[in-house]
């Protein structure tokens, strides 16, 4: 007789759904430890349950508005932006995505990231009238409004927005109603955008900014209502939720990382990548660092393998103290002191595995993506367009770190003699850089790309180097697989 497979109940489906949004950086792997379903089941929930929120919600939530729903619209418009018969502010948001499979550039926009655009027309109360997922990231707004099923409707004239009427304060020359964009969207009967170029009249200065005024106007609101909200926030610690007091029980830690992941270590290194002897030598160089003992106030602390399984897993409050005792504690077995560093080994290492002689490290820097901080101006913001710190590592010939500087400012750049193999000329050692780098004694770089061009010595001196210098590229790689904050 068969054995019927269990199903996943509709409770299960939508807990599965949601359970992203209040959880940063979560993924299908970590969902599938949470609630103990497989990564295509959860990814054939996540797509089941989005598409059946879209066939029940949309019509109640996002129906097309008749005439005198645009009326009531460009009313509110007019009274909170003082922009008369505008029906909708258009604009389109970049949806960060890894690249798909054999795509080739095609979601490779702009701000030099792969993305998927969502397009959509909102209305004076932050409610979206319309919306369209799934462009390429690679396509203007423009192109992606003309060819979205709200742009096809008002450039065909079967919006069926109210006749034109009168502008206030005016008693003649009825206008249109329009929805307003920004500089990236066409001119059109129905869809208005600010002038462009510079040296504008008056008149059209007046009318650029009102434009803006009005198609900001909501962002600015909301971002203001907030900053209200937190001022106005009660400081007072809040009681301990219910929910929390039952973490011996029922917690994540005493479920699935004591329970199940005791005994199989493949998903303990799945999940954590890091296996059960690394973790455990890593829990012992810090236990009595970050061990708390019982007061009046914290009667059951968390314990030591519940903070290092925590801060492996992500971010949170823990984990910089976390953090703080693993540098002091790890950082002199693993980065001693480069004084400490035999570099005659180091050269060897390098001259044997990629043929490059007197080379002791290679140096690169790796952006840490941020959010930006308070009353940092562009300091943090960096030439890939977003705003991150720098991790600036030195990296032998086996792909280990030997120096490392963590901190700088996103805007800020990169930058015993002994005889070569062969010959009697004598140079000194030499750490590789790539072109961010400045030449110096001890530091050497690729020649530019119009100084190799056409002189082969030079053309096969920088692949030799650039082939070296590799290794702190592989390291980096190595570093995301097992940290996804440097993702």
């Amino acid at each position: 007789m068969g054995c019927k497979k269990e199903s996943t109940s509709a409770q299960a489906y939508f807990f599965v759904e949601f359970a992203p949004l209040p959880l940063v950086g979560t993924n299908f792997v970590a969902l599938q430890y949470e609630f103990l379903l497989g990564r295509s089941t959860i990814g054939n929930i996540v797509r089941e349950t989005c598409q059946s929120l879209w066939n029940t919600l949309q019509p109640e939530e996002m129906s097309e508005p008749n005439p005198d729903q645009w009326l009531e619209i460009a009313n509110k418009f007019y009274l909170k932006t003082n922009f008369p018969n505008c029906v909708g502010a258009v604009d389109g948001k970049h949806i960060r995505c890894i690249k798909p499979i054999n795509s080739g550039t095609m979601f490779f926009n702009y701000k030099k990231y792969f993305s998927i655009v969502l397009m959509a027309v909102v209305d004076a109360e932050y409610s979206f009238i319309s919306i369209d997922v799934g462009s390429y990231g690679k396509e203007s707004d423009s192109t992606i409004f003309k060819n979205c099923p709200f742009g096809k409707k008002l450039y065909a004239g079967l919006l069926n927005l109210p006749a034109p009427v009168v502008l206030p304060n005016t008693d003649n020359f009825p206008q249109p109603f329009v929805v307003i964009g920004d500089e990236a969207f066409g001119l059109h009967k129905n869809l208005l955008r600010p002038y462009p170029g510079r040296g504008l009249t008056q008149k059209r200065k007046i009318f650029n900014y009102r434009l803006s005024r009005a198609r900001r106007y909501l962002l600015r609101e909301k971002e203001e209502d907030d900053q209200l909200l937190m001022n106005t926030k009660n400081k007072k610690r809040k009681p301990i939720s219910n929910l929390f007091s039952t973490r011996k029980s029922e917690g994540f830690f005493e479920k699935l990382i004591k329970g199940h992941f005791a005994t199989d270590n493949i998903k303990f290194r799945e999940f954590f990548r890091l296996n059960r002897r690394h973790f455990d030598f890593v829990l012992s160089s810090i236990k009595n660092q970050i061990q708390k003992t019982p007061t009046m106030r914290w009667h059951e602390p968390i314990t030591p393998e519940e903070k290092l399984a925590v801060t492996l897993s992500y971010i949170s409050i823990i984990v910089k103290e976390t953090l703080t005792v693993l540098k002091q504690n790890l950082m002199p077995i693993f980065l001693p002191d480069p004084t400490m560093v035999d570099f005659k080994t180091k050269a060897d290492e390098f001259w044997t595995k990629w043929n490059f002689p007197n080379c002791i490290l290679a140096i690169d820097g790796k952006f840490v993506r941020i959010r930006c901080p308070n009353n940092s101006g562009s300091l943090f913001f960096n030439h890939k367009d977003y705003f991150s710190t720098v991790l600036l590592a030195m990296v032998d010939a086996n792909y280990k770190f030997v120096a490392i500087d963590v901190g700088s400012y996103g805007k800020e750049g990169d930058s015993e003699d002994c005889a070569l193999p062969g010959t009697d000329i004598i140079v000194p050692h030499v750490i590789l850089g790539d072109q961010a780098f400045r030449l110096h004694k001890h530091i050497l770089r690729p020649f530019s790309q119009k100084a190799a061009r056409g002189d082969n010595s030079k053309t096969i001196f920088n692949y030799r180097l650039s082939r070296a210098r590799r290794v702190t590229e592989n390291a980096f790689g190595l570093l995301n697989q097992v940290f996804r904050v440097f993702y």
